[in-house]
Formats: structure tokens, sequence, C-alpha cells
């Protein structure tokens, strides 16, 4: 009678990590990858254009050399970046150094002086094909310095 009770207790701590391992199984695939539900469109995070530098203030004047900071919120190649410039100046993109995520807009020469307006245009897209969507604008109002007046007595 003792082994028998031994041998039963056995074999139900055996059919125990049987029945456990098999429910640890079926929530894993054959890659031991745990399944999870694929996300749907609404779930995927959009592509957004996060932040622009310097702040848009028309009422400040920036010098006609001022690079333009686009900040995203994922990876983005400069050759999908698409933008108009008014009045229109030559301009070139750039990444910006040791970031994936923020592009440098500069005018080859300078911005002309006064209310340049930029448009960020809505196919504009990450590096992983989502596109932005809707385009954004931003103004900048570029001037030389003044020189002051001075009076000088000798």
């Amino acid at each position: 009678m003792h082994k028998t009770k031994f041998l039963v207790i056995g074999l139900f701590i055996l059919l125990v990590i049987l029945v456990v391992l098999a429910i640890r199984s079926s929530l894993k695939n054959e890659n031991n990858i745990p399944i999870t539900p694929s996300p749907t469109k609404a779930q995927l995070p959009k592509f957004n254009l996060l932040e622009i530098k310097p702040k848009e203030d028309t009422s400040q004047s920036y010098l006609p050399i001022t690079q333009i900071e686009f900040s995203f919120n994922a990876k983005v190649n400069p050759q999908k970046f698409y933008y108009q410039v008014s009045p229109e100046v030559k301009t070139k993109v750039d990444i910006k150094p040791e970031t994936d995520n923020i592009l440098i807009l500069s005018p080859e020469i300078i911005w002309q002086p006064g209310i340049t307006t930029i448009t960020v245009l809505p196919h504009t897209t990450s590096n992983d094909g989502k596109a932005l969507g809707q385009s954004f604008t931003y103004q900048i109002n570029t001037a030389f310095p003044k020189t002051p007046d001075i009076d000088v007595h000798y």
C-alpha cells in the first residue's frame, strides 16, 4: 500500500508538470516567441512633427543665416522631407549629427530679409514609410543687425 501511494503521488506530480508545460507551450509559437496580437492601424504610432526651432515668433528677428530644426517622433530621411519655401530660396536639408529624427533646413546663401514661410508637406515620410498626413506651416522673420548710431566726439 505504501508503494502504491508513492506511485500515485508521483504520477499526479508528473501529470501536473506536463499540464503546466502544455499550457505554457500553447502560449508560444514554434520559435519560442510569445504570441501577441498584431497592432491595428489605429494602434500604430503616427509620424508626427514634434518641434521646430527656433520657436515661431515673427515679432523677433533672426539672422538671415539661421538654421531651422525640425524634430520628428521617428527616424526620417532628408530625401523624404518635402517642403516649400516662400519667398523661394535655395536650401539644403541635413540630418542633425548624432540624431536620426532631427532635420536641419539651411539657406544655401541667406533667407531673404523679412518673413519667410516654410510649409512641411503631408507626404513627408519616416524611414518606415509613415506619412505626416497633414501639412505644417512655420514662419521666421529674418533681418540683418542694425548698425548702432554712435555719437563719437573727438
